[in-house]
């Protein structure tokens, strides 16, 4: 395959785009070839409320000079839709993890009470991973998140989750704030 100089870059990248395309990278494993369109810096204010970069990639294409092609193209694309401060990064290529399970449109989560459904989300198919409440966002996501974007922005993330969660009422007319949260290959989430 022929190497390729197509990247609408220019100059340094920083550490905190370093770790977030690497992040991004990290999470796809599957021998395919990708580009990342993306912001150098954090766009503060009017910035994609789950990603300060607001970082959106290509899909996956095989690994020769078809594919490479093809992602550029894709790559060109996605940056002509985002318009004027982004920049393509790549390509980026990790090798192939352990097959898992992907046959399937979506993922629907249930709770019952009393076998009576009240409440029901789906998920898109791309999240790989869900949290039930906000002690398990703390665990998990917060470390995560800190480490990709700094503590301030993991910090108003988190706020931005809480008020995005849904709030269910029980048979006795009480109001509860369910916390689900789906973490997707994109590096974002959704709650519910």
């Amino acid at each position: 395959m022929q190497h390729s100089d197509f990247s609408a870059s220019s100059g340094p990248v920083s550490g905190d785009l370093a770790k977030r395309l690497a992040a991004a990278a990290d999470g796809l494993r599957d021998g395919k070839i990708y580009y990342f369109i993306s912001r150098k810096e954090y766009a503060s204010g009017s910035f994609n409320k789950y990603d300060p970069f607001d970082l959106d990639r290509t899909d996956g294409h095989e690994n020769n000079d078809d594919g490479l092609a093809a992602a550029q193209a894709q790559a060109q694309q996605i940056l002509s839709d985002k318009g004027a401060g982004f920049y393509i990064f790549g390509p980026y290529l990790t090798p192939p993890e352990i097959e898992t399970f992907t046959d399937f449109d979506a993922i629907e989560v249930r709770f019952l009470k009393n076998s009576a459904e009240v409440f029901k989300k789906t998920f898109e198919k791309n999240i790989d991973a869900l949290v039930f409440s906000l002690a398990a966002y703390d665990k998990f996501y917060m470390p995560y998140y800190s480490g990709l974007y700094g503590p301030q922005v993991a910090a108003n993330m988190r706020t931005t989750d809480i008020s995005s969660s849904a709030s269910i009422q029980d048979s006795s007319g009480k109001t509860s704030l369910l916390f689900l949260g789906g973490h997707s290959d994109r590096t974002s989430r959704t709650f519910g």
